[in-house]
Parts: structure tokens; C-alpha cells; sequence
């Protein structure tokens, strides 16, 4: 009866979680070229 219980719960909790790790993803994969492109013009301005 327990496994019954917990089983719908346990599936809820890891959609959310692949959920989450897919929105972590997509904003670090956003973000990082971003944080990239940032530096390198800060290093070409310095050059000049």
C-alpha cells in the first residue's frame, strides 16, 4: 500500500526536478556566451 502512495509522488517530484534542470541549462546556456562575449569586449577595450 505504501509503494502505492509514494510512486505518483516520487514521478511528480522528478518531473519538476528534470524540469528545473532543464530551465538551470538554459539559462547557463544563455548566460554563459553572454559572460563570454562581455569579457572579450572588456579585453578589446583595454587594448585600444
Amino acid at each position: 500500500m505504501g509503494e502505492l502512495n509514494l510512486a505518483p509522488l516520487f514521478n511528480k517530484m522528478t518531473k519538476s526536478f528534470l524540469i528545473a534542470v532543464c530551465i538551470i541549462i538554459a539559462i547557463a546556456l544563455i548566460i554563459f556566451p553572454l559572460i563570454v562575449s562581455y569579457k572579450a569586449q572588456k579585453n578589446k577595450n583595454k587594448k585600444n
